[in-house]
């Protein structure tokens, strides 16, 4: 690659053990990518701000890269591009204002062949025609804390991707929340707050479904008071009614006691309602808290749940 067209270049013919850290740092204006990271392995972000270049960051054929604490603003193409990579972990990552080009792959976080990684705390606006693309066996991925809005098309469009999980997410103001379209299978999508134009879009070339919630469990809602989440939170970005603010939850558990077809086959089986009331207390009995998996390491809690009350 010319080395004009790019900030920072770390570029290798094949994986390599780099262990370079890269701190309190700004590039601004680059022709192609402000950082171009190629076959580089074990390689640290921290604070940096990338302006006004085709790309933010572009990185491919690399593992055990992370970024923190870091703002990617003003890119022609991609704030963020990564390709057939593993091990990454990002967090508290901020974008805003990525290219609104018609093109498919103009999206602010682009993962093209990721696997195995962590994206936490992001905060994309104006995310261009997509606030995240994931296509090309992306799989084992884990979003979690996203605030993604302002987009012309999709929050997440998802091809060929599958076993990723998102959760304790917020999509609002784009066309779309999320796009399924072919091969995508066993992801896990619960606890986050849709509140687009339309919630769910499926492709025709789409293989089948999968609920859009986890089990009933204990936990910190995306939105709204209550101690349980399961699926997630619906709203309505046009103004009015919608399905969580007027579902019936006659137990006030803050889930609604009806299941919601989102899509087709698409059926969120706890959705969030707003009618929990914290002062009456829960009854729960036997509840499967089942696993949360982060990348390669498996967390499971089983256990049951008694809380007595008089309720």
């Amino acid at each position: 690659l010319p080395s004009h067209d790019n900030g920072l270049i770390i570029n290798n013919s094949a994986s390599t053990n780099m262990s370079v850290t890269v701190k309190n740092c700004v590039f601004t204006n680059w022709d192609n990518a402000a950082i171009y990271l190629g076959y580089a392995d074990n390689v640290w972000f921290d604070n940096v701000s990338v302006n006004g270049s085709q790309r933010g960051l572009q990185l491919f054929n690399s593992r055990n890269v992370s970024v923190n604490n870091s703002w990617f603003n003003w890119s022609d193409a991609n704030s963020v591009y990564l390709e057939s990579s593993s091990g990454l972990f990002f967090d508290n990552v901020s974008m805003h204002n990525s290219s609104f080009s018609t093109w498919m792959t103009y999206s602010a976080f682009f993962l093209s062949g990721v696997n195995d990684s962590c994206f936490s705390r992001f905060n994309v606006s104006e995310a261009g025609n997509h606030v995240i693309r994931m296509t090309d066996g992306s799989y084992r991925n884990n979003f979690s804390g996203f605030i993604g809005r302002n987009s012309t098309g999709y929050g997440m469009y998802v091809d060929t991707s599958s076993y990723n999980i998102v959760a304790n997410s917020t999509f609002f103001d784009n066309l779309y929340s999320m796009h399924w379209f072919s091969n995508v299978l066993n992801n896990l999508v619960y606890n986050n707050l849709f509140n687009n134009s339309y919630y769910i879009d499926i492709s025709s070339a789409f293989p089948g479904d999968f609920p859009l919630n986890s089990s009933l469990q204990f936990g910190s809602r995306v939105v709204g008071s209550g101690l349980l989440i399961g699926g997630n939170y619906y709203a309505n970005f046009s103004g009015g009614g919608s399905y969580s603010e007027d579902c019936l939850d006659v137990d006030f558990d803050g889930i609604c006691d009806s299941s919601f077809v989102v899509k087709d086959n698409f059926t969120d089986f706890l959705p969030l309602s707003d009618g929990a009331d914290v002062s009456n207390p829960l009854i729960v009995s036997g509840a499967d808290f089942g696993s949360v998996v982060f990348a390669n390491d498996t967390l499971v809690c089983n256990f049951s749940a008694v809380i007595v009350t008089g309720k």
